[in-house]
């Protein structure tokens, strides 16, 4: 049996534990029970049981008729599987097995055999699957692409649009400033007129008081424009950091399951495919397991 799994051409790998046990004789049927009884405690450690012998007297096959064993082998929680001899006479036990073969290199070649066709059954999906997720990549990549245009459209209109309302202030200052300097000079000129005593005091002093208006005018046109160039920056900087490709580039990724966002209302199950978008490329993981937080 060991020879035939360990040299299979296809270079599958078993791992099998020996639980020794009288195959035959007095004995058998509580040595057989004994090993199934420890199996089963520790049942999630495989994936089948074999009850195999290299054959012998047939009178030695009694022991396979017995009824205990014949339950506990029928009533076992994982797969029997029989190769206990030569014999053209079927026994109990052999009836009642999950799998009944003659040989225990039988019971090899049929193990064999399972991984053979599983295999093929991966082969074929991976067939089927590869262009299916070609697919949904091209797909993605081109929403993706489309996500980002539109990103960048909307950065550029709402920069626009900012310049737009600078402009429109600076044109309202800048009338208000000629508005404003023009009443001024007005006010001056009547004063001027007006003034018959003490004319270089009054001239003076409403010439300070002009440029003084003046300058807290300028003041105010630097500080309010200053403004409107900090809030452009500002808008232009969470333009930039909603920039998926900014965020990429920092390091996150994008994880997607069945072409969705992964959030609480759509979690992956095991089993599922991931696609992970990084900065560097795009890659596919399967879950194994899923755990709460």
């Amino acid at each position: 049996l060991m020879i035939t799994l360990e040299n299979n051409p296809w270079g599958y790998r078993f791992n099998t534990r020996l639980f020794h046990a009288l195959l035959q004789g007095n004995g058998a049927v509580d040595s057989i029970r004994k090993q199934l009884g420890i199996i089963r405690e520790n049942q999630q450690q495989f994936d089948a049981v074999l009850i195999i012998r290299g054959g012998g007297d047939e009178i030695g096959m009694a022991c396979y008729d017995n009824y205990l064993l014949a339950r506990d082998v029928a009533c076992f929680p994982l797969p029997v599987i029989t190769g206990i001899g030569h014999s053209t006479n079927e026994t109990v036990v052999e009836m009642v097995a999950g799998i009944n073969k003659i040989t225990p290199t039988d019971v090899a070649h049929f193990l064999i055999g399972c991984f053979r066709n599983f295999s093929d059954r991966i082969k074929t999906a991976e067939q089927l699957l590869l262009p299916a997720v070609k697919l949904v990549m091209e797909t993605n990549a081109t929403r993706f692409t489309a996500l980002s245009d539109s990103l960048l459209n909307l950065a550029k209109e709402a920069l626009y649009e900012e310049n737009d309302f600078i402009e429109q202030q600076a044109l309202v200052i800048r009338e208000a400033t000629n508005v404003a300097v023009f009443n001024h000079r007005i006010a001056l000129s009547r004063y001027e007129s007006g003034i018959t005593m003490r004319p270089a005091r009054i001239l003076g002093a409403h010439r300070a008081t002009l440029l003084e208006q003046q300058k807290m005018l300028g003041l105010t046109i630097r500080y309010f424009v200053s403004n409107q160039l900090k809030e452009i920056g500002t808008a232009d900087t969470r333009v930039r950091l909603l920039d998926p490709v900014g965020v990429l580039k920092r390091g996150f990724t994008i994880t997607r399951v069945k072409g969705r966002g992964v959030a609480p209302g759509n979690m992956p199950e095991p089993g599922d495919l991931l696609e992970t978008e990084s900065v560097s490329g795009k890659f596919t993981s399967v879950v194994s397991e899923q755990k709460s937080i």
